[in-house]
């Protein structure tokens, strides 16, 4: 019944056969272009995360050299030998157990 009816003529005096064969053509071909446009967005969407993990990392990164440049003031200042004022006033503010960060404000004995 099957065979009769996909060699039997059907419109436009085509085989039945051959409509069958090309509906099948067009609905992979339909299928294929869904994959793509699916995986294309997902590319697009995997590229617009990792540009904004990017970004992400160029402010982490600004951030520490930020810090890096306090720390390199503060140590600057060790090595200036300290301003009195400042000592006194590091004191006054500070707890008991960041006393110890005053030290770096120390006048030097014999400094400038």
């Amino acid at each position: 019944m099957l065979t009769a009816w996909l060699t039997a003529k059907g419109l436009l005096g085509i085989r039945n056969g051959w409509w069958t064969l090309a509906a099948l053509v067009i609905a992979t071909a339909a299928a294929t272009l869904v994959t793509i446009t699916d995986n294309r967005d997902r590319r697009l969407a995997d590229t617009a995360r990792d540009a904004g993990a990017a970004a992400t990392t160029v402010e982490q990164q600004r951030s520490v050299l930020e810090q890096i440049e306090r720390a390199h003031h503060a140590e600057m200042e060790i090595d200036r030998g300290g301003d009195a004022g400042r000592y006194e006033r590091c004191l006054r503010d500070a707890t008991h157990d960041t006393r110890a960060h005053c030290d770096r404000f120390k006048p030097v004995p014999g400094g400038s």
